[in-house]
């Protein structure tokens, strides 16, 4: 038998794949930086530290090809993408599994309102930057809808197969703890009372996806960092400016729960951590 791990060490060792919520709520802004760390130091006096590897926060597909270890293509580093380059880089290499880790903090938000594309002929996937169709030039915009195919927005189903996969290298490669924001399902600007022959706006995008993440927490035993019910606690019509944007109440109050959740795991006890089997791990014993 392995011995188990234990809580109670100085360094704790976390992986954040950050959109606004995590990154505002644990990193704050540039001047305040690293609030997390702040909040152990205040609280422990010292006795805790965490070092932090933070990457953008891509869709799981992409973290997945990121995983794979696919080559950024020739036809990609061959041409002059100015100040979207490193965007692009970026989506081809993680020290995810370079680095140890005590703490993977993952997001469904990407997976709610990112798409991605598929290269026609070697179908890698790309995720452009958010403001592309505005921002390129037409003789770029016309390259890359000759060369990719739009692959739209996730599936339910294929965000659990994608993150089942992901709990299990960060389990097995590095026996870390995932912990995984979900996100409030306000979004101020819809008043859709109707769903019929309608696209899933972001309300109910959001809704199947927490309800996902719910299942995987049975399922892998992972943690969820609850940003549904604090926003609905503080009170939404106050604290979400827009969908999956929060007020400094929001990010304040996301952080005190993400030091519980690590306390009741044991990161801050000499104590046995309490490890994420799910339901799947136990019948499969």
């Amino acid at each position: 038998m392995p011995k188990p791990k234990m809580g109670g060490k100085k360094y704790l060792r976390m992986f954040l794949a950050g959109d606004k919520a995590p990154r505002a709520s644990l990193l704050g802004s540039p001047r305040e930086r690293f609030l997390v760390a702040n909040a152990l130091l205040e609280k422990y006096h010292g006795a805790f530290t965490i070092e932090l590897t933070h990457e953008p926060c891509a869709r799981t597909d992409i973290l997945l090809q990121q995983f794979s270890k696919v080559s950024i293509p020739h036809e990609l580093t061959a041409m002059d993408w100015g100040p979207d380059a490193d965007f692009f880089a970026e989506q081809f290499n993680t020290r995810l599994f370079e680095e140890p880790s005590d703490i993977v903090v993952l997001s469904v938000q990407p997976e709610i309102a990112h798409s991605v594309w598929e290269h026609r002929q070697s179908g890698y996937l790309l995720s452009p930057p958010p403001p592309w169709e505005r921002d390129w030039p037409p003789a770029r915009k016309t390259w890359f809808a000759e060369n990719f195919v739009p692959r739209g927005l996730l599936s339910v189903a294929q965000f659990r197969e994608n993150v089942t996969r992901l709990i299990g290298a960060v389990k097995e490669q590095l026996g870390a703890h995932v912990l995984m924001f979900n996100h409030s399902t306000v979004d101020p600007d819809d008043y859709v009372h109707n769903y019929h022959g309608r696209e899933p706006a972001w309300a109910l995008r959001t809704h199947q996806f927490n309800l996902a993440l719910m299942e995987l927490s049975i399922q892998e035993g992972i943690s969820i960092i609850d940003v549904e019910r604090l926003v609905a606690e503080l009170g939404a019509s106050r604290n979400v400016l827009q969908a999956g944007c929060y007020s400094r109440e929001v990010h304040e109050s996301i952080l005190g729960e993400f030091l519980r959740v690590l306390e009741d795991i044991g990161f801050f006890e000499d104590r046995p951590l309490v490890m994420q089997v799910g339901r799947r791990n136990v019948l499969c014993s």
